[in-house]
This record gives structure tokens, sequence and C-alpha cells, in this order.
């Protein structure tokens, strides 16, 4: 949808169930002037996905990023920090976004 809207936008999309995952690698695509990966990881360990090659080779977090936990982090426990889980994905954007 992004690249719908602006075709130049990179987009990393992250799944922790595999048979999702190959769906979406299979369903996917990306604009010439964009680009799109996907990265199998868990939310629950966010280093994961912060330091993965994908989100590397892909986006460009000294830049305006934006990031969407769509219908995910209600199924994380207290017990997993979700905010915590959050927090530090939002600081590896942009460190100084967080007090």
């Amino acid at each position: 949808m992004a690249q719908g809207i602006a075709p130049e936008s990179r987009v990393v999309y992250v799944e922790n169930d595999p048979i999702v995952l190959a769906h979406a690698q299979a369903l996917l695509d990306s604009t010439p002037q964009g680009r799109t990966s996907f990265l199998q990881a868990d939310l629950r360990d966010p280093e994961s996905v912060i330091d993965s090659r994908d989100v590397r080779d892909t986006l460009d977090l000294s830049r305006p990023t934006a990031l969407s936990v769509i219908a995910v982090v209600h199924f994380l426990d207290d017990g997993d920090d979700p905010y915590g889980i959050v927090r530090r994905l939002v600081e590896s954007r942009c460190p100084a976004a967080v007090s």
C-alpha cells in the first residue's frame, strides 16, 4: 500500500509465522523505485529485527521511518514487556525521540 502512494518507499515486513511469511513473499512485490523485504523474526526479540540484514539493507534508519505494530502487541503478555519492546524498536529508529 505504501508504494502505491509513494513508489520509492522502502518496507520491511516482519512475521514469525513461516506460512504467513511464505504467502507474503509470494504475493507482495516491490516497485522498481522502492524496496520491500521480508523477515522472519519474533517481536519478543527486538534485537533480531533491529540487527537483521533485511532491515540494514532496506531501511536508512537515519531518515524518518514509520514503525507499524498492527494487530500484534496485544498478543504479548505483560511478562514479555510490550512497552519495553516497542520502546526499543522506536529507539533504534531515532534515539532522541525517546526520553
